[in-house]
């Protein structure tokens, strides 16, 4: 389905642990595909195979097993979450976020966790408002 190809930007971020650019262009050197295929296309036994969301969910899982953190309290959404509350703390643009997540509809909203300090900016902001007009 024609509604289901997207693209999604990466950037190279150069001699830093985590380069998306360098990991997906060694990645495809390992494992080459034609140009038609998916993105995450590897090699199995000969044939290619493709990355399924299944496949992903059980190495997620995996690499939490090892890292000690509880891998019932984790998924592939977890990561969504984490990403929409992230590039809101870091002050991305609401219809950014929207893109990067392909989001449809508003309903990344209900993702995005809020820390207390982001709580309590409307306060703080209002607080600082009749401050300022009651010091006039």
């Amino acid at each position: 389905n024609k509604d289901d190809i997207f693209t999604i930007p990466i950037a190279r971020v150069k001699n830093a642990p985590l380069d998306p650019v360098g990991a997906y262009e060694y990645f495809i050197r390992i494992f080459p595909a034609p140009p038609r295929f998916p993105a995450f296309t590897y090699k199995s036994d000969g044939k290619l195979c493709i990355l399924t969301q299944s496949m992903y969910s059980n190495m997620l899982k995996q690499s939490l097993k090892q890292l000690g953190l509880p891998v019932q309290a984790y998924g592939t959404h977890s990561i969504r979450r984490g990403s929409a509350s992230l590039l809101f703390e870091l002050r991305i643009p609401n219809r950014l976020i929207k893109s990067h997540g392909t989001w449809r509809s508003e309903c990344y909203n209900r993702y995005i966790s809020l820390s207390h300090d982001q709580k309590l900016l409307p306060t703080k902001a209002m607080l600082k408002y009749s401050v300022d007009m009651f010091s006039k």
